[in-house]
């Protein structure tokens, strides 16, 4: 989206790189709340059920394996609700680092990309060098 350096520049620790487009990553975001909306909504439910087995123990209505099943589930449901948390948190990290991916070390920027070219953290074909001296041509 936005490219702050050019190639062979110098900067430095901290300097920001470019900004990446935080679209894909924002409609993951959505995904990700809908998803721990709804499975809130089941462990809701199911902790509603956990306090009707609770009383039906109690009144002997009810097999204590039913309770034992419903707790169970109720734990299950936590961890998945859970798990969605984790998701939304991860993907509001990635939002913030894509905003402004900053160099971890000074030197010169030996790289170059054009606004609109896909850019992997793992890519291979640039140089982010930390030397101080100048890239031979």
């Amino acid at each position: 989206m936005k490219i702050d350096f050019t190639e062979g520049q110098m900067v430095k620790a901290g300097d920001p790189l470019l900004q990446i487009d935080t679209r894909p990553f924002e409609a993951q975001l959505a995904q990700y709340v809908a998803q721990k909306e709804h499975d809130q909504a089941l462990l809701d439910n199911a902790n509603i059920d956990l306090q009707r087995y609770q009383t039906l123990l109690k009144q002997d209505s009810i097999a204590e394996q039913t309770l034992a099943t419903q707790v169970s589930l109720v734990k299950q449901d936590q961890g998945t609700v859970d798990s969605d948390q984790a998701l939304i948190d991860a993907t509001r990290l990635n939002i913030i680092i894509a905003t402004s991916p900053r160099r971890l070390a000074a030197g010169w920027v030996c790289a170059s990309s054009d606004v609109g070219n896909y850019v992997q953290s793992t890519s291979s074909t640039g140089c982010w060098s930390s030397r101080r001296s100048s890239p031979s041509r």
